[in-house]
Parts: structure tokens; sequence; C-alpha cells
């Protein structure tokens, strides 16, 4: 959890704030764990989801922003994702602009300055993947009957999925 202030990730967040600020226009995407402490670098807020534990395959819903932007702009048309979190963005860094959002969660994309962004989803994940992070939290976080809701939920998000092939399309001239 980002708020367990270990020292490898205080060391980490001092190198993306680094990097943000003094590289040369590096881009940067975090997913879930790295959206945190991307925005927590930056001067976000980040703790415990005041609704508790977010799992399994949610629709997104992306701000006018999120719908023009160059990364998530490809999800527009079928905005779901898969998600297992405790922790979220609560305030996002300052000059950040939220990108998506759900009920659950205020703050499920954002992008800061024009090559950062972070992202609360996970994009790599498959629905089988969603599944089994489901059953694997069977008596650690989910009692069975909450297991059992959300599997028929399930389903395959292959769009977020392209986000991971559009950051790299977007920023393979810049790392070359």
């Amino acid at each position: 959890m980002v708020t367990d202030q270990a020292p490898w990730m205080r060391t980490l967040m001092r190198w993306l704030y680094t990097l943000v600020h003094e590289a040369v226009q590096v881009p940067v995407l975090g997913l879930c764990f790295g959206h945190q402490l991307l925005a927590h670098a930056l001067g976000g807020e980040v703790a415990d989801n005041p609704m508790g534990l977010e799992v399994g395959t949610i629709a997104l819903r992306l701000t006018g922003a999120g719908r023009q932007d160059a990364l998530l702009g490809a999800i527009a048309g079928h905005p779901w994702a898969q998600v297992v979190h405790r922790q979220s963005v609560l305030t996002p860094p300052p000059g950040a602009m939220v990108l998506a959002s759900n009920g659950h969660d205020a703050c499920q994309a954002f992008r800061y300055g024009e090559q950062v962004w972070g992202v609360q989803f996970h994009p790599e994940f498959s629905a089988d993947v969603m599944r089994a992070y489901l059953q694997a939290l069977r008596g650690e976080g989910l009692t069975q009957q909450q297991v059992d809701s959300h599997l028929p939920e399930v389903r395959e998000c292959d769009d977020a999925r392209t986000i991971l092939n559009r950051f790299a399309l977007l920023t393979a001239a810049q790392v070359a």
C-alpha cells in the first residue's frame, strides 16, 4: 500500500518526481499501485478508499478530457476495465486532469502534463486473470457470496488492453 511509505517507495517517488519534472519529456504510465504511487509523488492524496475494496469488471465514465485524450480516447466506445484495489487516489496531483471515474473511485485515470498517465485499473488483465483474482480473494477480503456475485460480471475488456499498445505507439519516437 502506498500509505506504508516503505523506504523503497520513498526512493521510487523521488525518482518519479525527478523523472517527470527534470527529465526531457519521458513518457510515464502507472498502473494501479503505479497510478497511486505516481499521484502521491506528484502531490496527490492516496489512502484507503472510504467505500472499501473495488474488484471485478467495472464500467468507467470518461470525462470530456478523457474522451479527447490521446491515450484514453481509444476506449471511449467501450470503457470497461478490470480492477482490484483497496487504496485510491482521493485527490489528484495539482495540475492533473482527471480522465475517468466511476461510482466507487473519482480518479480512475489522470494525465499530468502531456505524457504522464496513471490508471487505477488493470489494462493487462484478461477476464481469466480477473476471475483468478476473485477466487484468490475468497476468504482474504471477499466472502464467497461476494465472489459469486462478481464472477458473472467479469468480461473481457479488449479496449482497455489496447491502452498498453497505444502508450507504446504514442511514445515510441521519444524513447527510440
